[in-house]
């Protein structure tokens, strides 16, 4: 009859614990990382050639946004009510923020303003544009996915004393640009060709009704 085997003791069962733990981890760490590819608006800022410039200058606050919307997750709209979001995709900047940017910018190539400032600055000049944005993500439609922007914009002039005299103009800007395909990259590229025709839009509706302003004047 043959001796039973001996049992290890505690130590060498740590020792043992300590070697799986260790191989385990090892196994783990060996993956490859997750990466999150990230996306952002990029197109060329609208020409005004033969406008001159006014000489007032105007202020960009930080434009306000929709919860659906307000993070950097990259929203598809399958349906009425089906929401998704893509999994290893963002946006780099939030879309309000993104917008407020750009819109920024592309006044300040305009050259249709003496000075641009935005909400990083402490400063106040004579206009003010407030904005929402509602909508900036991807719809299927019957013919086929697009993108869409819904921008709501509040012109402001912060001379006058009374409330009801200050509202220059409140207008809402909408766009829908056909996608030839899906996916983030598709997405971004049209969101750009959208907010191009938006910036072009909104710029030009501020030159002239800020002119209109200031004719007014006394």
């Amino acid at each position: 009859m043959r001796p039973a085997a001996a049992r290890p003791g505690p130590i060498a069962r740590l020792a043992l614990a300590a070697l799986l733990l260790t191989a385990l981890a090892g196994c783990l760490g060996s993956r490859p990382a997750i990466t999150v590819e990230q996306y952002s608006l990029g197109y060329k800022s609208p020409a005004f050639p033969g406008l001159a410039p006014l000489a007032e200058g105007i202020k960009v606050a930080r434009f306000s946004t929709t919860q659906e919307i307000a993070g950097t997750d990259i929203v598809l709209q399958s349906g009425p009510y089906q929401r998704q979001v893509l999994d290893y995709q963002r946006w780099r900047v939030s879309p309000a923020d993104q917008v407020t940017d750009f819109l920024a910018r592309d006044l300040r190539a305009s050259g249709l303003f003496s000075l641009v400032l935005t909400y990083h600055d402490a400063s106040s000049v004579r206009f003010k544009l407030e904005g929402a944005l509602e909508r900036f993500h991807q719809v299927d439609t019957p013919q086929g996915p697009a993108a869409v922007i819904n921008l709501n914009l509040t012109l402001l002039d912060i001379r006058e004393r009374e409330l009801p005299r200050r509202l220059v103009f409140q207008r809402e800007y909408a766009m829908e640009v056909p996608l030839n395909q899906g996916g983030a990259e598709a997405l971004a590229q049209g969101l750009s060709r959208a907010m191009a025709q938006v910036s072009a839009r909104v710029i030009a509706d501020l030159r002239e009704a800020a002119d209109q302003r200031l004719r007014q004047a006394p």
